[in-house]
């Protein structure tokens, strides 16, 4: 396997997660002790899973394969900074949407708070994934999750329905 191919699974025993004086995240790993940068591979997906761990100058140290295999004073400050980053609302109520020509204007409940939006046209916003989830991009391109239909309450999913 060629260098850009192969992926490097981190030992979630050789690790740990902490945050420093100025609430970054930090990992200490073979020797090495400094902030690091954090993403999910497949955030809607496999959000436990799939984290893949970069030093602040893009220097890949490998990816996490599953949370849960970290202790739980990493996991959790892992958790806390793959909330922020990328921060990405999960919509659990719908309270409008409201065509404007040919954008659209959402009022919606998520679980980082309430929040108004605009977005293009439906068919250009909302990507549907194969698991029911859709990914609403709005103008600035924010994105804002809808695990599916059935986890909203019947108001909001009429709401979604009606545009979909």
């Amino acid at each position: 396997m060629n260098e850009q191919t192969s992926m490097h699974w981190l030992n979630p025993h050789e690790m740990t997660f902490y945050r420093d004086e100025y609430d970054f995240i930090c990992a200490q790993w073979k020797g090495k002790q400094e902030r690091v940068k954090v993403s999910h591979l497949f955030p809607m997906t496999h959000p436990e899973s799939w984290i893949s761990v970069c030093s602040l100058q893009g220097e890949e140290w490998g990816i996490i394969q599953q949370l849960s295999t970290l202790d739980s004073i990493s996991s959790t400050h892992l958790k806390r900074e793959l909330q922020m980053s990328p921060y990405l609302p999960r919509i659990e109520r719908i309270m409008m949407i409201r065509r404007r020509f040919n954008h659209f204007q959402w009022d919606v409940a998520t679980d980082f708070g309430q929040f108004s939006f605009t977005t293009g046209p439906i068919y250009e916003a909302v990507l549907r994934l194969e698991n029911g989830t859709k990914v609403i991009t709005d103008v600035e391109d924010q994105k804002y999750i809808v695990a599916n239909n059935f986890t909203l309450d019947p108001i909001s999913g009429k709401l979604l329905a009606r545009w979909l």
